[in-house]
């Protein structure tokens, strides 16, 4: 075991819980990586749906902290006129769809 893999035991840490949540941040990186939107205007809006979340809820990091990322990301999408509402919902049906299609051949 190397000198860094021995102070976590044999828990080897991931950054990501789930592969979406790599994809959500990976997407998040990539729009800013285009100029879409700064780096410092996503931390705002993240930092206010994340202020807001946690009036209501401990946020624990796993999902519940990546679906305000997602709710956040969506807002930055639709305030910059990037894409609206209608085309968001169009694209969470489609994956619903294909998610309950993998799940259930």
């Amino acid at each position: 075991m190397s000198q860094s893999n021995q102070h976590l035991g044999d828990e080897i840490r991931r950054p990501f819980e789930k592969p979406w949540h790599a994809d959500l941040f990976a997407t998040t990186v990539h729009l800013t990586d285009q100029n879409l939107f700064s780096w410092s205007d996503w931390t705002l809006c993240f930092g206010k749906h994340l202020g807001d979340a946690k009036l209501g809820d401990a946020i624990d990091g796993g999902d519940d902290y990546y679906q305000v990322w997602l709710d956040a990301l969506i807002e930055m999408l639709t305030v910059k006129n990037i894409t609206n509402p209608e085309m968001i919902e169009a694209m969470q049906n489609r994956w619903a769809v294909a998610h309950d299609h993998h799940s259930n051949p």
